[in-house]
């Protein structure tokens, strides 16, 4: 295989002869050439034990998740203060980078130089490539699924990931969320998040913790509220709650920089909206999306832990 030097320096020569830039400096797309020639050497999608589905659109989805080693703890620093931003590595661990961690974002994603550097293999089904379809904006840049065969959160792995690869170097957009510092070239949404038996983030502290199988247990003298996960198709984590004794599903955004979002709203404060037992009231409300979203301002000052598993998230003062 061509060194990554190498790889660049032809991806920059192409760019500049293609019509596929866009309006940035930061971003290169790389041109069609290109990426069929990385695609034509695909993997087949049974390799990894993977299966598929048809979609309405005439193109195919994949079951298929992650792989935990159990009993697997790591507690790592957010990268960024109030975001949710850790670093993560590659099989060979001197490869460090940043990922952001989208529980809102039903797929997981990483940028085209990343993915070459932590080995990822593209997919194919029938000898045809796996391309993203879904309704989430990709800037009208091609996605690809591929396998990332070892990712490493501090010494937790996780091995044969399913990932997106977006055919473009230098910035996720707009899957970063407009965060430009550090730069974010991977982002695991909820199809990864999901796997794990907890993950627990303290924006107080800055941290965040996750435990491949076990249990949580919260503290009960500083719960304050819990909820239940719903199932909700390309939604990302989605969990019940009541506006005003009206059950609605949300979705959880703990990575929005905002407090609530709710479709068709003409009013800019909400009176009261409610997890379980946990009540806010007079929310600063903006109007978004086809589902209410809650964001991360209206919990910076409690700890989540999303359990998957269990299909609950709890809610608890800061120690």
């Amino acid at each position: 295989m061509k060194s990554i030097v190498t790889i660049l320096t032809l991806i920059l020569f192409g760019a500049g002869c293609s019509s596929n830039n866009i309006n940035s400096s930061n971003l290169i797309i790389l041109p069609k050439s290109q990426q069929e020639a990385y695609l034509s050497r695909s993997k087949p999608t049974q390799l990894y034990g993977f299966s598929v589905f048809g979609q309405p659109n005439g193109a195919v989805g994949i079951k298929g998740q992650t792989r935990l080693h159990p009993n697997h703890k790591a507690s790592v620093k957010m990268q960024k203060n109030n975001f949710p931003i850790i670093q993560i590595s590659g099989k060979n661990n001197s490869e460090k980078s940043f990922a952001l961690l989208d529980f809102s974002s039903p797929s997981s994603w990483m940028d085209f130089k990343q993915s070459q550097e932590y080995d990822v293999n593209f997919l194919a089904y029938r000898e045809r490539n796996i391309p993203y379809v879904g309704n989430f904006n990709t800037g009208e840049i091609d996605a690809y699924m591929g396998v990332v065969n070892q990712l490493r959160i501090d010494q937790l792995f996780l091995e044969n990931t399913p990932i997106y690869v977006k055919m473009s170097i230098g910035s996720l957009e707009p899957q970063s969320r407009g965060i430009d510092s550090p730069l974010i070239t991977s982002v695991l949404g909820y199809d990864i998040l999901k796997v794990f038996s907890a993950i627990q983030i303290d924006f107080d502290a800055n941290m965040i913790k996750f435990a491949s199988s076990e249990k949580y247990k919260p503290n009960e003298s500083l719960l304050v509220g819990k909820t239940k996960i719903i199932e909700e198709k390309n939604k990302g984590l989605v969990v019940e709650g009541n506006f005003f004794g009206t059950s609605s599903p949300i979705v959880l955004d703990l990575t929005g920089d905002y407090y609530l979002t709710i479709p068709q709203s003409n009013e800019t404060i909400t009176r009261q909206l409610s997890f379980g037992n946990l009540v806010f009231r007079k929310i600063p409300t903006l109007r978004f999306d086809s589902i209410p979203r809650a964001g991360k301002k209206l919990f910076e000052d409690l700890i989540i832990t999303v359990c998957p598993s269990e299909k609950i998230v709890y809610f608890e003062h800061v120690k």
